[in-house]
């Protein structure tokens, strides 16, 4: 896929890629920060922004790690976002990120692509590529909101198991490709084939039903009977007031 006004590669190599996974917790703690992909996937994105004249987005360093302030930032993200056991719901993402950026001394814009969002910041119901693409250009910057989908002979369709959030670090559009920073496996930024969901059918954990030529995918796992369906993007840009 070759969009017009794109690079064919953007890769952000100073984007952290961090991990949920911090020790000497309890183990209440631990399981609320196995669930949270969604403050991690923005602690990356803050971090970025924080090294790319947004500094205030960190608190002081002083002679702490990296490793430490990240920590710190992860754990205020999990209480802005009102992350539980269960995850961060697609609202508390929104005015999570939106009150802390603005509690740094910060401006935000934020946009919305996905149906399960109808605020003031929506743009659209429908994922563009090209809108998610563009989004991470410069100092903007995504989140993709993912359901994994497992399939069922019984039923002949793919069910809802669980949602997930990672942070978009840039693109391929010569391969189709996203370039993604995900909570649940660091070290390396994962290239995902970005497909369109033809003929597929995807029930949600309520039981409703979705034709799937309206989402994508994100081509990742070896098993194919799990996929992983783009449902919502966060787009996000911060200025100094």
């Amino acid at each position: 896929m070759r969009v017009a006004n794109l690079p064919y590669w953007t890769y952000k190599h100073t984007m952290p890629n961090l991990s949920p996974i911090i020790s000497h917790m309890t183990n209440t703690k631990q399981r609320v920060l196995d669930s949270s992909c969604a403050p991690v996937a923005a602690a990356n994105i803050i971090s970025y922004l924080a090294h790319h004249n947004r500094a205030r987005l960190l608190p002081p360093q002083g002679n702490s790690s990296r490793a430490y302030i990240h920590t710190k930032l992860v754990e205020k993200l999990i209480r802005y976002m009102n992350t539980t056991i269960s995850g961060t719901s697609d609202l508390d993402l929104i005015t999570g990120i939106e009150k802390y950026i603005v509690d740094r001394g910060y401006k935000i814009k934020l946009s919305w692509v996905g149906d399960s969002y109808t605020g003031k910041h929506k743009e659209s119901s429908t994922v563009d590529p090209e809108w998610v693409m563009q989004g991470t250009l410069g100092l903007s910057n995504v989140i993709l909101c993912s359901g994994d989908y497992k399939y069922s002979s019984r039923y002949d369709l793919y069910k809802r198991i669980c949602g997930h959030a990672v942070t978009l670090a840039g693109f391929n559009t010569a391969y189709n490709e996203l370039l993604i920073h995900d909570p649940a496996r660091v070290k390396k930024p994962i290239c995902c084939e970005l497909i369109t969901l033809k003929g597929k059918k995807l029930s949600d954990e309520n039981g409703g039903y979705h034709l799937g030529s309206r989402f994508y995918e994100l081509r990742e796992f070896d098993d194919e009977s799990i996929i992983r369906v783009i449902e919502d993007v966060l787009c996000f840009e911060v200025y100094p007031k």
